[in-house]
């Protein structure tokens, strides 16, 4: 599907313009770059959305450390019964696979 757009370049991307102009390729370069420039934005969110995922499985775990290195638990079930609490709520492949999944 074509379309016809109007824009106000800045002065830079003015200058590009010129150039792909001369060449013929205006259209066809503005078309790719707006496609690029849309999936680095698509890319940008799901690695985010991943980086905040990790940041709060590797927060869990943290704390789960400082419980155990200043004494609350002291049998072996009971950390290994909070570790499973922690894969729980941040499995791995889950949210993760899913932001890969929209990208």
């Amino acid at each position: 599907m074509r379309g016809t757009i109007s824009a106000t370049l800045t002065p830079a991307a003015y200058k590009i313009y010129e150039m792909w102009s001369k060449d013929r390729a205006a259209s066809k370069n503005i078309s790719r770059a707006m496609v690029e420039s849309a999936a680095r934005e698509s890319l940008i969110q799901a690695l985010t959305a991943q980086r905040n995922i990790y940041r709060a499985r590797n927060g869990a775990f943290r704390r789960l450390w400082e419980e155990i290195d200043a004494g609350l638990y002291h049998d072996k079930d009971e950390i290994v019964k909070h570790m499973e609490r922690v894969w729980e709520r941040h499995p791995f492949m889950g949210e993760e696979q899913v932001t890969l999944e929209e990208f």
